[in-house]
């Protein structure tokens, strides 16, 4: 994407990303992170989606890893869980919230996720993205359209067995107690330090600014790109009812 197309674009409202690695328990139980996460010189065998790809090295390196150690194998994204569960793979990588259920509830098989974050990678992931032409033009609808999807997060939030049913009715092959295990997961995402007692939805500058460092570094960006171009948090409600728990 040019410059010019990621500037007349904004993020509205944001969370953190739920990047993770995901080696079985029974091969880390009992064992403090760092030192399970030091073992993936032998244990990782993925990534396998580009969307990783830009924030790998930048785990390596935080982890203190040594990459040439570590073996890839590429796998389709939908067949990733089978081959963790089969034994085909030691480890994979991607979304914590759209992969562990899985791997848990049809796999049988209990995870553990090695965030992204605990090697000091912090980047903004999901978030409501709008044209600059419509945030001029009609500033009014993106306000409450955003203040209406944070009102449905939270609801959902706090009314699990009703969102299971609702998801359910939308999508008939949804499994309902893979669908609340995602919820869980993707809560663990909504808050981060700098966005503490903040509703959900707010970005702060540290965030983004340490993405935009992230993509600049490992990414490919090579043109001048400010984190101010990329979001505003002028659209999030400032309401005390839509400030999410603090896990």
């Amino acid at each position: 994407m040019s410059h010019k197309m990621r500037s007349r674009r904004k993020i509205l409202g944001g969370m953190a990303a739920s990047l993770g690695l995901f080696p079985f328990a029974r091969s880390t139980r009992g064992q403090p992170r760092r030192q399970v996460t030091m073992r993936l010189d032998w244990l990782f065998q993925g990534p396998n989606a580009g969307f990783m790809v830009a924030q790998w090295p930048a785990f390596v390196k935080g982890c203190g890893l040594d990459g040439g150690k570590i073996r890839f194998t590429n796998v389709d994204p939908a067949g990733s869980p089978p081959a963790l569960v089969s034994g085909q793979v030691s480890a994979i990588a991607g979304y914590a919230q759209g992969l562990v259920p899985s791997v848990e509830i049809r796999g049988n098989k209990k995870a553990r996720i090695l965030w992204y974050a605990d090697c000091g990678v912090h980047a903004v992931s999901n978030g409501i993205i709008v044209h600059a032409d419509l945030i001029r033009e009609d500033p009014e609808l993106i306000r409450a359209f955003v203040a209406a999807s944070l009102r449905g997060f939270l609801y959902g939030r706090a009314h699990l067995d009703e969102m299971e049913t609702m998801v359910k009715k939308f999508s008939e092959a949804t499994v309902p107690a893979i669908t609340r295990r995602e919820a869980e997961l993707s809560f663990n995402t909504w808050v981060t330090p700098g966005t503490a007692g903040k509703p959900l939805g707010w970005m702060s500058d540290q965030d983004w600014e340490e993405t935009v460092a992230v993509l600049k570094q490992y990414g490919g960006v090579a043109t001048p790109l400010e984190a101010a171009q990329l979001y505003t948090n002028e659209f999030v409600p400032t309401g005390s009812e839509f400030v999410p728990p603090q896990l």
